[in-house]
């Protein structure tokens, strides 16, 4: 059909005409339209369309995002699981470092490597002091003695008395490492109770084991017996001038002082 109207404007009566209808001519100043018959559909059909169009588009934007997202995820555990590994790695090697047979280790380290039984590696949970000056586990020491049918030190090899002394500080600090383990696993960033002298509490420069199985400086408990003093500055029972130098403690003292 053919639709004419003689200018845009509102209230001008458009004049409908069929196609096999004459055309007629067109006045000088009016304008004209045709419309062909094409495929048409409904708003609402129309509409669902676009919806149905518009969801497709965003389901595939939203499935790239979760590929995305996913993959992100997989780089980060996969960077999480080796970090984890490497982790496990350095600390099972320190556990077999500080686990190692020996006299205790130089420099700063975590409590748990420096109250170890120099034979075997085991915490000195029953700590005394050999005349050679370091710490063992007494029935571990023992053990020692009787595998060799004579008694040397299991550190320098030389010979040693059978006397032994009980190891009360190193006794007291494995029994607080075993209560609370994590207490004992990283580096002290201050010298530890364990390093202090008990009459000036600073850390031992000479370390000695009295009688009283507590370690004190040499020359702070020289000046305590001096002052007439008999008895022990701890526990106030009678106590004898002997002492015993004390290796172990002076090796994880010296790092602190």
């Amino acid at each position: 059909c053919l639709g004419e109207c003689d200018e845009f404007s509102l209230g001008k009566v458009w004049l409908v005409t069929f196609m096999d209808a004459p055309v007629p001519k067109v006045p000088k100043g009016m304008l004209r339209w045709t419309m062909f018959d094409l495929e048409l559909t409904s708003e609402e059909a129309w509409l669902s369309a676009r919806a149905a169009k518009e969801a497709a588009r965003a389901e595939k934007a939203e499935s790239g995002k979760a590929r995305r997202r996913a993959l992100k995820l997989a780089k980060q555990l996969e960077a999480d699981a080796r970090l984890a590994t490497k982790l496990q790695a350095e600390e099972e090697e320190a556990v077999a470092v500080a686990a190692r047979p020996g006299p205790p280790p130089e420099g700063k380290r975590a409590l748990r490597e420096i109250v170890r039984c120099p034979i075997d590696g085991a915490l000195l949970e029953d700590a005394i002091l050999c005349s050679d000056g370091f710490a063992y586990n007494k029935k571990t020491l023992q053990a020692f003695w009787h595998s060799q049918s004579v008694l040397v030190s299991p550190v320098t090899g030389e010979a040693v008395t059978a006397q032994l002394l009980r190891h009360n500080p190193l006794r007291s600090t494995v029994k607080e490492l075993l209560a609370a383990p994590a207490k004992g696993q990283a580096v002290p960033d201050e010298e530890p109770e364990l390093m202090l002298c008990p009459i000036s509490q600073d850390v031992m420069v000479a370390p000695v084991l009295a009688e009283d199985g507590y370690c004190y400086d040499r020359e702070t408990l020289a000046q305590w017996f001096l002052t007439g003093a008999t008895t022990s500055p701890l526990t106030g029972s009678i106590m004898g001038q002997h002492v015993v130098v004390d290796k172990h403690m002076t090796a994880i003292c010296r790092v602190w002082l």
